[in-house]
């Protein structure tokens, strides 16, 4: 048993899980559970944590958690032994990324992460396009809706401040607004991937609705284009970095938030989807959105905020980022 907040992170072994684990246990106010496929890769990002010097992690507070979200009977399985351990979970932060490079196979000297259009695309090993779709869909969304299933009950146990949060990793990739134009993020350009993360907005804001009244904190969030393995380490941007994102969103260290129904105009704070300068949009929350407060937010947070999830209608000039976040009490952390 412990006194701390449990977090469980899924794919915790490498990338943004890894150091999204770190920024949490350096706290000293997490235990967390590396979920991952190999416990013997857990076990070594354990290893790997404690003896980083540049960040004082306490090897106790982390702990090894076998977990392969494609597989029911392993998510059930893990469920389990937390039950078992514990009793109860107050954190599930669903880090799982799957993207499948795809090449062309009328030009095999180019390799894309797009280009399944009617049909005349396909991996290296001759994968369909049916098993290419089922593989992202597999991990992506599938394997993240079994996995906040199969441990709702668990979460529903949480009585510790910041618990009974669900936090999801999410991609600008999914934006309809992104997709529309011309450019990089242009819709044909990874059409799979994207669209497992458009679905998983709706799957988040799903549980955002469902599991508010119980007081239940659900998000999605994206950490930006950094260099994991997924993308052969090309991202600019550290996953160290990116995983300060997700670390906000499940620590709840940005403070005064604002849900529906409370008083004042709730101003949304998003990039716009065009160029990229942070704006503020008059907006209606929704349920399961937690909306900033005017002028709560400072430089450094504002930069760290991205894109996870748009809401659009015709009077909105701009999308707005449907943030499902903790409600901090006044004076709160």
């Amino acid at each position: 048993m412990t006194d701390k907040t449990i977090v469980l992170i899924t794919g915790a072994n490498q990338g943004l899980g890894y150091y999204a684990t770190q920024h949490l246990a350096a706290t000293g106010k997490y235990h967390v559970l590396l979920g991952s496929r190999n416990l013997l890769n857990a076990e070594e990002a354990i290893k790997e944590l404690a003896a980083d010097s540049s960040v004082k992690v306490d090897a106790t507070d982390l702990e090894s958690a076998l977990i392969d979200v494609t597989s029911d009977e392993s998510i059930n399985v893990a469920a389990k032994v937390v039950e078992q351990k514990y009793g109860r979970l107050d954190i599930l932060m669903v880090c799982i990324v799957f993207n499948q490079p795809v090449w062309d196979v009328t030009d095999s000297r180019d390799q894309v992460n797009a280009g399944i259009m009617a049909g005349q695309h396909a991996t290296p090993d001759g994968k369909s396009l049916r098993e290419l779709y089922s593989e992202h869909y597999n991990t992506n969304l599938f394997g993240a809706a079994q996995t906040v299933e199969s441990f709702l009950p668990l979460l529903r146990k949480s009585v510790v401040l910041g618990g009974k949060r669900i936090a999801f990793t999410s991609s600008g990739t999914a934006s309809l607004e992104w997709a529309s134009q011309d450019g990089l993020y242009s819709a044909e350009n990874w059409p799979i991937y994207r669209s497992t993360k458009t679905a998983l907005s709706m799957i988040m804001l799903g549980y955002a609705k469902r599991l508010e009244k119980e007081g239940f904190v659900v998000s999605a969030s994206d950490p930006g284009y950094c260099g994991t393995n997924i993308n052969g380490f090309t991202g600019f941007k550290h996953p160290r970095d990116g995983a300060k994102v997700l670390y906000q969103k499940t620590s709840g260290t940005i403070k005064q938030w604002i849900r529906p129904g409370d008083s004042g105009k709730p101003v949304a704070y998003n990039n716009c989807a065009k160029c990229g300068t942070i704006m503020t949009v008059e907006a209606e929350a929704m349920p399961g959105m937690i909306i900033f407060k005017p002028g709560t937010l400072d430089d450094e947070a504002m930069n760290d905020m991205r894109p996870a999830m748009e809401i659009y209608t015709k009077d909105r000039p701009t999308c707005i980022e449907a943030l499902s976040d903790v409600a901090q009490k006044e004076g709160g952390a």
